[in-house]
């Protein structure tokens, strides 16, 4: 997924988790101040794996799956949420809109350096296997309760 593409998709994430106007910024829940019961804070990991490879088919369902039951699954055992999703950006160079096929992938997981690891780990191996220049990451703490 070319970078474009992830700034577009990152600032539209952020826009949309934010408040009003004049509102402070977002602080890490603390653990008395999930409200519904049970809850605690957790981080939230959402993806953007773009499928288009530069001069090729692009990342087959096959290979996604393949990718998917590797590498995301090995790093995330307890579960991630998987979606299908178009990413829109703006081509620099010829000023045209571009859509590409992604896969946008949700993971709550503890906050910890062992899941920022994790995280870093499953982006690479993605930008290595299949040519891309960058995996969109946007993370922020939670409550959650499961």
């Amino acid at each position: 997924m070319r970078g474009p593409i992830l700034a577009a998709f990152a600032a539209t994430l952020l826009l949309a988790g934010c408040g009003g106007s004049g509102s402070a910024p977002a602080t890490a829940p603390e653990a008395t101040s999930c409200a519904y019961p049970g809850a605690r804070p957790m981080l939230a990991a959402e993806l953007a794996f773009g499928r288009n490879i530069k001069g090729g088919p692009g990342v087959s369902d096959a290979d996604w799956t393949q990718f998917q039951h590797e590498t995301l699954t090995r790093q995330f055992p307890d579960g991630m949420t998987v979606i299908d999703a178009i990413g829109q950006w703006t081509d620099p160079h010829a000023k045209q809109p571009v859509s590409e096929a992604s896969k946008f992938v949700i993971i709550v997981a503890p906050d910890t350096q062992a899941t920022l690891q994790s995280l870093r780990i499953v982006t690479d191996a993605y930008k290595r296997r299949f040519g891309q220049e960058s995996v969109m990451v946007a993370t922020n703490l939670r409550c959650v309760s499961f």
